[in-house]
């Protein structure tokens, strides 16, 4: 039963991060652009920095994304079997790979370049996505231990 509502946290937390506002930036106290995740990648792609835009596209939106789908799969399968303990090994794996930490380091450093000429507001999209990678961390986990004890029992 938590491993379904940690679904849905996970589902909506990430729907939430990828398209509400993460930042706004402000230049000069006059200029001001709020992104998204979404929007910023989009931007990123306008911009002509096309390799940011497929490495914050892959393992910011299309990771995550094939992620949960892959939580949900093993999670309702009505066999627990050792390939989606495979799966959830590589997602394992894969997931410390979460662009989490360099958004930590995009968004303090933009702060500092900003320094007295601007400003970075935050809002819910970045918490959001933060706690949808948290969740799936946690979710990942869960459903590692409970294939794990359905293996001991199954060996025994």
């Amino acid at each position: 039963m938590i491993n379904h509502i940690l679904l849905a946290i996970h589902a909506i937390s990430l729907g939430i991060g990828i398209f509400a506002p993460m930042m706004t930036f402000q230049k000069f106290w006059i200029f001001s652009n709020k992104y998204s995740l979404f929007s910023g990648i989009f931007e990123m792609l306008k911009e002509g920095e096309i390799f940011m835009f497929f490495i914050i596209l892959s393992f910011s939106i299309l990771f995550p994304i094939y992620k949960l789908i892959t939580l949900y799969q093993v999670q309702f399968a009505k066999v627990q079997c050792v390939k989606f303990k495979k799966k959830l090994d590589r997602l394992s794996a894969l997931g410390k790979w979460s662009m989490m930490d360099v958004f930590v380091i995009a968004f303090l450093v933009m702060t500092v370049k900003l320094g007295g000429i601007g400003k970075v507001d935050v809002h819910i999209g970045i918490f959001a996505f933060s706690i949808s990678v948290v969740v799936s961390m946690i979710l990942t986990h869960r459903i590692q231990k409970k294939i794990e004890s359905i293996e001991d029992v199954d060996l025994v």
